[in-house]
């Protein structure tokens, strides 16, 4: 997105500049990335307990959400989106 292949390169001036180039509002992607986050938060508990009783020797659900956590507080710390 914007040129950067890492998350923690993106920031608010490479998600404006992608924006531009969608010919999209300035400031959607923030929005949508922060009510995916919120959404994700809001069910990730029950998410797992479901697939820890479905799949007992599953353990990569554990680690996804991990990443996506650490994903999110970056993005929050950056100032991309709110918790």
């Amino acid at each position: 997105m914007g040129g950067a292949f890492a998350f923690e390169k993106v920031g608010q001036k490479r998600l404006a500049l992608e924006e531009s180039l969608l010919g999209i509002k300035e400031g959607t992607i923030a929005e949508r990335m922060s009510l995916v986050y919120k959404n994700i938060l809001a069910v990730q508990d029950e998410l797992i307990e479901e697939i820890s009783l479905n799949f007992p020797k599953a353990k990569i659900h554990k680690r996804i959400r991990e990443l996506i956590l650490k994903r999110g507080k970056f993005f929050v710390k950056a100032g991309i989106i709110e918790n």
